[in-house]
């Protein structure tokens, strides 16, 4: 078997010791997912960093959980077979289908747009992405 190169076992590392940087979400670790890296890994690597993927992700399920625990019960009504989160300048909707939205109340637009970052992305942005066929995983 293969040694692992040195990239896979840092980014392995650093996932234990700070996994919030690899919240969905955070752009911090996303060229990892880029397919011309992805491609140069061996399989053994790519499984490697989706078990500690696994970790990251349960830690980020705790998480939410407990800031889901300590929010306003008033911050989430019922509306119309969905829910509804509002805040001063964000929304989430989650429709009866299981579709979700979030966006940035802006009153000059009131389109639902998702930020990242420092990034603000439209709909039409993330169609353009979805048409790219960007593709995220190691697999």
């Amino acid at each position: 078997m293969s040694e692992m190169c040195s990239g896979v076992r840092t980014l392995i590392a650093r996932m234990e010791s700070n996994p919030e940087e690899f919240f969905r979400g955070v752009m911090r670790w996303h060229f990892m997912y880029e397919s011309s890296f992805c491609d140069a890994l061996t399989k053994a690597e790519k499984d490697a960093l989706e078990k500690a993927l696994v970790k990251v992700r349960r830690h980020e399920f705790d998480t939410t959980v407990m800031e889901e625990l300590t929010r306003d019960k008033d911050d989430f009504k019922p509306d119309s077979g969905g829910y509804t989160f509002n805040s001063s300048s964000h929304s989430m909707r989650l429709d009866s289908s299981g579709n979700l939205g979030i966006g940035t109340i802006t009153p000059s637009t009131l389109k639902p747009t998702l930020r990242l970052g420092k990034q603000t992305l439209t709909e039409d942005d993330l169609e353009n992405l979805k048409a790219q066929g960007l593709k995220w995983g190691f697999k």
